[in-house]
């Protein structure tokens, strides 16, 4: 994944594992994003700011990652494409942790989106095993039908199973390309009954 900036991959490809294993990923937790205020529908503080989401992809200096509070006390996130942002690279803000209470559960992720002239965002949730980001259980992030240019704020949701072997459950969003800013809000995840049907998966993609 060192080399990923370097490499032109497809756009199914480049996203299966937005936060697959990699030595520049693996120290993103201290990851120095700034702070958005200029040009933003309300003031944005930095994403540190905010326990538990992280700035992250295959080139996370290409964005400004930000987070602020709506005036319901809810957190909005933002993701932005800097002016030499590559259409080869992803920015996303993530966050994870053990599945608890979800393992062998099925569960929905939900949030809004909303996208000012955005190349592409998708709203993505993943299940990992023992191996890890590499070969995670179950996999979802909308590259089938991905969110284009501007749009209002629009509910999203994903549903996969969490097996009982899970360790780890990470979800997010993410701009794919250089163009646009993308925000996000209302994000829940919750247990929902087997008559749900699932999201379908990408996990037949490689890199």
């Amino acid at each position: 994944m060192g080399t990923l900036a370097r490499k032109r991959w497809s756009f199914a490809a480049v996203l299966l594992l937005p936060l697959a294993a990699s030595a520049q990923n693996a120290a993103l937790p201290d990851f120095p994003v700034e702070t958005v205020h200029s040009d933003a529908d309300r003031e944005i503080e930095t994403v540190t700011s905010r326990p538990g989401w992280q700035g992250a992809g295959s080139a996370p200096l290409d964005y400004q990652f930000g987070t602020g509070l709506e005036p319901d006390g809810d957190t909005i996130l933002l993701i932005r494409a800097k002016a030499n942002a590559s259409s080869q690279n992803f920015g996303t803000l993530m966050q994870t942790h053990p599945p608890g209470r979800y393992a062998g559960k099925r569960i929905r992720l939900s949030a809004r989106m909303k996208g000012d002239n955005v190349s592409a965002m998708c709203l993505w949730l993943r299940v990992d095993g023992e191996k890890g980001e590499a070969e995670p259980l179950t996999f979802y992030n909308m590259t089938n039908r991905p969110v284009r240019g501007t749009v209002d704020w629009k509910p999203y949701e994903i549903v996969l199973d969490v097996p009982k072997e899970a360790k780890l459950i990470a979800y997010g969003f993410f701009i794919q390309g250089g163009r646009g800013t993308a925000y996000m809000d209302k994000v829940k995840l919750q247990p929902v009954g087997n008559d749900v049907p699932v999201t379908g998966s990408s996990l037949h993609a490689r890199f």
